[in-house]
């Protein structure tokens, strides 16, 4: 069993094409993949505690800076990759920003992203046992509820 065998992996893009482009690759790394084009929609969904999540910084309804303070706040544990087609200085920036409240960021990146570099970034992500726990309940928890919304 490898170690993203029971991991999700969260990608909130904006853009639809470039996301799928990264859940492909997630996918064929042994991912699985929760991918979000809506900020809004991403915050009000039910998240696990423990959440790996892949965020770019620049979306119409809220920024990924808004996004982070949102998951602060609501004390998920976070690590995140951020993507975004803004400089480094705004990608570092934020990255900064995040660390200050202990959020475990692996990396950042300039879009195009380096396909490569993406799945060396996401394959260098381990899981503890509470997030494998979190990661099998918020599964159970969607199977629950799925049948409900049809």
């Amino acid at each position: 069993m490898s170690k993203t065998d029971s991991l999700i992996l969260y990608i909130l893009d904006d853009d639809k094409q470039y996301a799928g482009l990264l859940q492909k690759v997630a996918e064929k790394a042994g991912w699985l993949v929760v991918n979000e084009q809506s900020a809004l929609n991403f915050i009000n969904k039910p998240l696990p505690q423990d959440l790996v999540l892949v965020l770019d910084l620049m979306m119409p309804e809220l920024d990924g800076i808004e996004v982070i303070r949102h998951l602060i706040k609501e004390q998920v544990n976070l690590t995140l990759i951020l993507i975004s087609g803004v400089d480094q200085r705004t990608l570092h920036s934020a990255q900064v920003l995040a660390q200050a409240y202990d959020v475990n960021v692996i990396t950042s990146f300039t879009k195009p992203v380096s396909l490569k570099r993406f799945t060396e970034a996401i394959n260098s992500i381990s899981q503890s046992p509470s997030t494998q726990k979190n990661q099998m309940l918020y599964i159970c928890h969607l199977l629950k509820i799925l049948p409900k919304l049809y």
